[in-house]
């Protein structure tokens, strides 16, 4: 272990099975592997930054279901923008989701009750139960992470990463939504697409909640960044998923080295930036995606920086692909950094 910390960061490569916890090996290599020269075909690594490239496009049509950008194997992340209340009711009943809000205040309506929501939140809406944005304040953009393992925050990572008592919140219960000459719409999206159930009253009413609320909400600004004067250790994990199957965890700046130049065998990675001050690399827009298909060598940015920012790590075992929407605003990337690459 003393001979790998003295290698150079720029010739040591590490390679690893199941993540952050499976088994690894180290090599050194003469040249800076993450400086590709070229890449013909789709398997490659990408930045898509949706909310920028639809910045202007005309407001979305409140019915409009989430805009899926990357999918695979039941997995699949997506983005949405509203303007408005939602006029329908949502019920995912292939997936747990989560719900990251990166701009903008509204309350989510959900089977448990209401939660506020502003920039930086994660909302945890577990399979089979309806949700619907309403009292859009400003604009909300989010991310929305969908994964057929169960996903739970409780238990949090260790590490006193996130106060469990203060910052993670359950839904309150609200005022019943007043009848009308409108049925309302519960859209369920199962295998084979969506279905609309109609009914004369708000299916998402409740009068009394009993046991844990499985929905639960928490920010991004409240978990602590570790701080590790040499060496290196894994990022916190921020959900749990019961399969493994999707992973969660923390990035910020923190007092650590720069990771190795990095080959992940089994899980493709998505990195989100969150905040600033401070840029991640080349990612400084919140809601920026960097994304590395398993298998390609990346190093990412350094962690200690000057200036503080918040950003988060998902891996997934699913084989991600873009779709049409992903395909159209996707470019290509640098993977020492994570910027855009110009060719």
């Amino acid at each position: 272990m003393t001979q790998d910390k003295a290698l150079p960061s720029d010739g040591m490569h590490h390679y690893s099975r199941d993540g952050f916890v499976g088994s690894g090996a180290h090599a050194t290599r003469p040249n800076y592997v993450p400086t590709y020269t070229r890449i013909d075909g789709s398997y490659a690594p990408r930045r898509l930054d949706y909310f920028a490239e639809t910045a202007n496009a005309e407001p979305a049509d409140p019915r409009i279901l989430p805009v899926p950008l990357l999918t695979g194997e039941g997995v699949s992340i997506s983005a949405t923008r509203h303007r408005d209340a939602m006029t329908f009711s949502l019920k995912n009943v292939i997936a747990d989701e989560v719900h990251y809000i990166v701009s903008g205040r509204a309350t989510v309506k959900t089977d448990f009750g209401n939660l506020d929501c502003a920039a930086g939140d994660f909302i945890l809406i577990p399979r089979a139960v309806g949700y619907r944005v309403t009292h859009v304040r400003t604009p909300l953009e989010s991310v929305i992470v969908a994964t057929p393992g169960e996903l739970s925050v409780d238990p949090f990572p260790p590490r006193g990463v996130l106060n469990l008592g203060k910052s993670v919140a359950s839904p309150e219960i609200g005022t019943p939504t007043p009848t009308s000459n409108e049925l309302f719409e519960m859209v369920f999206r199962h295998k084979s697409g969506v279905t609309s159930h109609f009914y004369d009253f708000d299916p998402l009413d409740i009068a009394t909640v009993g046991g844990p609320a499985p929905v639960k909400r928490f920010s991004v600004h409240d978990v602590r960044s570790l701080g590790v004067s040499e060496g290196g250790m894994p990022p916190p994990r921020l959900i749990n998923d019961n399969t493994n199957q999707t992973l969660f965890y923390h990035l910020g700046s923190r007092r650590s080295d720069r990771p190795p130049i990095h080959v992940n065998a089994d899980y493709d990675e998505l990195i989100i930036y969150a905040a600033g001050p401070g840029p991640y690399g080349g990612m400084d827009k919140p809601g920026a995606m960097a994304w590395v298909p398993k298998g390609i060598p990346h190093h990412g940015a350094e962690e200690d920086t000057l200036e503080p920012y918040q950003a988060w790590l998902v891996e997934t075992r699913a084989s991600l692909e873009l779709t049409e929407t992903g395909t159209a605003i996707a470019k290509l990337m640098e993977t020492g950094e994570y910027g855009i690459r110009q060719d």
